[in-house]
């Protein structure tokens, strides 16, 4: 969605996703010694690795999609004059209700798993339930019914299962950081005055469908911020990123210019 002609990217991984710094990956603080982190460490960390190891006092935009949707949103409140613009596609500048509980349903669906035990596995957990809570709220249920046909529903429910191709425990510290979403938490619970906190023109992307993550406090942001809206109505769900790429790619390079 870039034009990496055009523009240097630089493109971070998150912590605890198993690539960056990661309970799978740690080998002085391993499993669930690997401490709890929020939104806002991720941001803390991403700034320190910009101006310690690159060097940089300044970008021109900070821009993610999901969690790093999350992430965009932490950018403009904790680092307001360290970019001129911010781009959230299908993030959250603080959890809904709904949010806390999918996101507590799927933390209680990897605790649950009987090989987890409580992070000390062995063998990698298959994570089927956590996988199939997931499937329930990727898209949407008329995406689902009519991109599966019912014969083909078992192979489909086969599917969902990722064979243990992501940790455990990086799910876990990953889940938790998601839980403590809120922008306002620093600005005493208040999202009028964490939205005066933000000094850069922002594209905050939207989909009405979405159901992982819960469009609500965005919309409230952008009202606040009197900033540009891309809002979808999309059954792909979450997956509209990827079904409406052209459409959001083109409001992606009209603003970064």
């Amino acid at each position: 969605m870039v034009d990496s002609a055009r523009y240097y990217v630089i493109a971070v991984e998150s912590l605890a996703d198993g690539i960056s710094s990661s309970p799978s990956n740690s080998s002085t603080q391993p499993r669930l010694q690997f401490p709890k982190i929020s939104i806002r460490d991720m941001v803390n960390a991403e700034h320190k690795m910009l101006t310690n190891s690159l060097h940089l006092s300044h970008v021109y935009a900070a821009m993610g999609f999901s969690m790093g949707g999350m992430q965009a949103f932490q950018w403009a409140v904790s680092y307001p004059e360290f970019m001129d613009k911010i781009v959230s596609i299908e993030g959250s500048p603080q959890l809904t209700s709904w949010d806390m509980l999918l996101w507590r349903t799927e933390l209680l669906a990897v605790e649950a798993d009987p090989d987890w035990k409580n992070g000390e596995y062995t063998t990698e957990p298959k994570l089927h339930l956590l996988d199939s809570v997931h499937a329930l709220v990727l898209t949407t249920p008329e995406f689902i019914a009519s991109n599966t046909p019912v014969k083909d529903f078992e192979k489909f429910f086969a599917e969902q299962a990722e064979d243990g191709s992501f940790d455990a425990n990086d799910s876990v510290r990953q889940t938790q950081a998601i839980l403590t979403q809120d922008i306002a938490a620093s600005f005493d619970g208040s999202m009028e005055r964490a939205a005066a906190a933000v000094h850069v023109p922002a594209l905050i992307v939207i989909n009405r469908q979405d159901r992982l993550v819960n469009p609500m406090t965005s919309i409230e942001l952008s009202k606040l911020l009197k900033t540009q809206v891309l809002e979808l109505d999309s059954n792909c769900g979450h997956r509209a990123a990827g079904c409406e790429q052209a459409k959001i790619g083109q409001a992606v390079d009209d603003f970064l210019r």
